[in-house]
């Protein structure tokens, strides 16, 4: 069963080191997670697109240190903003690839994803 470990506003240092954040939030089993993180409205430094392997390897090393990498999804969620031209959700499957101590080249497929129906299987 999936259960949300963290659910937070995550602050990282974006390039040229600028305070930037996202939304994070893990579910986690004891042995694999997914990994949601939210590039916020608000955020004024960099985005979670252009930092993405930057997060990845920080959320790992706070959060996830115990887990294989291969047991680990990543996804990238740009919310709902008509003024910014993206008129429904976003989610991108981030795939990584691993040196041993950080993530690095990512690339991006577009998923269809509802984090309801993670957060009900958790419920029920």
């Amino acid at each position: 069963m999936n259960v949300i470990t963290h659910d937070l506003e995550y602050p990282y240092k974006g390039f040229g080191n600028c305070d930037s954040k996202c939304g994070l939030k893990i579910y986690q089993q004891p042995d694999r997670a997914i990994v949601l993180m939210t590039e916020l409205p608000d955020n004024e430094g960099t985005s979670v697109t252009n930092c993405a392997e930057h997060l990845a390897t920080k959320i790992r090393e706070q959060y996830l240190a115990d887990l294989q990498i291969q047991n680990i999804i990543w996804i990238e969620h740009y919310p709902k903003n008509k003024k910014n031209g993206n008129f429904e959700d976003t989610y991108d499957l981030v795939n990584l690839k691993w040196d041993g101590a950080e993530f690095y080249s990512p690339s991006w497929e577009p998923i269809s994803f509802n984090p309801a129906i993670l957060e009900m299987r958790i419920v029920g």
